[in-house]
């Protein structure tokens, strides 16, 4: 019953997002706003992330770019996922030769924040939460003693890698850094100001025309 109710809010907190965002486009190749190539593409970020919602963001983003886009807007609404499809996103999208901002304008937790600080500016609403906490891997299978000792190295190799993208984007004081080892850290809006996650506070404001792609997985219920 628990986890039925929290899927209910997720679709809900999700959904709003969705609904902030109106309107907006499934299917689209690019979100470009209407004065055409390098007037920026408009993409939203909406679910888990994983393998497949990691891959249409590249793909969206890979066709912005083919259409002459050199700013791409990126909405993240997300719960979080895989810290491995995580890194990719931002590896990729720091990668990329365009000026990237990301927004919040609900929650972005988890692994999600990696794709967030992939953006070269950021921003958040005013109503936005950040929940950052310590690296977790799931174990959904049996292993024996070597293949433990190979999921605790991998997990201990995404906890160096995960800190090191926070250390070199955030300004946590010692005791948030000392908190994150155990907790979870939650921000708010201005929290996240302070702490270097975003560098504004502003509600969202899309240019007239604009049509974002909707990136957001097809079946999965997370």
């Amino acid at each position: 019953m628990q986890q039925a109710q929290r899927a209910i809010h997720r679709r809900l907190v999700l959904g709003g997002a969705i609904a902030a965002m109106a309107p907006a486009v499934s299917g689209r190749a690019a979100g470009e706003s209407p004065q055409g190539q390098g007037a920026g593409a408009w993409l939203m970020f909406q679910g888990q992330v994983d393998a497949q919602s990691v891959a249409s963001l590249m793909s969206a983003v890979s066709t912005a770019m083919g259409k002459g886009s050199t700013d791409i807007h990126l909405v993240i609404t997300s719960f979080g996922g895989s810290v491995e499809y995580a890194q990719a996103a931002h590896g990729f999208l720091r990668a990329a030769p365009v000026s990237l901002t990301t927004y919040n304008i609900s929650t972005v937790q988890s692994a999600a924040n990696m794709i967030f600080l992939a953006g070269q500016q950021r921003v958040a609403s005013g109503a936005a939460t950040f929940v950052l906490h310590p690296v977790t891997r799931n174990l959904r299978a049996t292993f024996n003693e070597h293949e433990i000792k190979d999921q605790a190295q991998l997990l201990s190799i995404g906890i160096k890698s995960t800190e090191a993208i926070y250390r070199n984007e955030l300004k946590l004081s010692a005791a948030q850094y000392d908190e994150l080892e155990h907790h979870n850290l939650i921000l708010d809006a201005q929290g996240a100001l302070a702490a270097g996650l975003v560098q504004r506070v502003a509600e969202l404001a899309l240019p007239p025309g604009a049509v974002p792609v909707v990136i957001t997985p097809s079946t999965r219920d997370f």
